[in-house]
């Protein structure tokens, strides 16, 4: 799951933020991501669920840091940037996968 942080996390933030837009790159993430939750939820291979696990990661982690980006640029002043980032990270903590 780190190789996959690795190169999704710079990669979608540096074209997000060349092109300017966040909204796509948030959608095409949960996307992926759906589709590497799809591919846990169906098989019981291991090997399988190894890359439906590479897959999901690699939607959900650049979400993290472009949402967090999209917050900090809406925001006003430094207080109301620091504020702004708490509610774009609380619900990525809510949930968890369960068997």
């Amino acid at each position: 799951m780190t190789q996959a942080n690795f190169n999704s996390n710079p990669t979608v933030g540096y074209i997000s933020d060349k092109l300017n837009l966040r909204g796509p790159f948030l959608v095409g993430g949960g996307v992926v991501a759906i589709i590497g939750y799809i591919i846990l939820i169906t098989e019981t291979r291991p090997g399988v669920g190894y890359v439906g696990t590479i897959i999901a990661a690699a939607g959900i982690f650049p979400t993290i840091a472009v949402n967090l980006a999209w917050a900090g640029s809406a925001a006003g002043g430094d207080v109301r940037k620091g504020a702004s980032s708490v509610p774009p990270l609380c619900p990525r903590f809510i949930g968890r996968v369960k068997e």
